[in-house]
């Protein structure tokens, strides 16, 4: 379990290693890295490195963020890969 700072706030993520190619989780809205774990078991039974976070405003992560835009989303994805 780790954060990443964004945003002056705070964003879940998991990081799992593996062997083979890695896999990045992306939740829906208005949920959590919870939902992949049945898909995170069977993907690191396969050897993939996994990732998987809770998005801005989701799950573990900050509540408090000002922007909830699209491309401050998939900034937080690609910062965090």
């Amino acid at each position: 379990m780790a954060y990443l700072e964004t945003d002056s706030r705070r964003c879940y993520f998991e990081h799992h290693e593996g062997a083979n190619l890695p896999v990045l989780l992306v939740h829906a809205w208005a949920m959590s890295t919870r939902v992949w774990d049945s898909t995170l078991s069977a993907l690191l039974d396969a050897g993939h490195e996994v990732i998987a976070f809770d998005q801005r405003g989701c799950g573990r992560s900050d509540k408090d963020f000002d922007d909830f835009s699209i491309s401050a989303l998939a900034s937080d994805a690609l910062a965090i890969v």
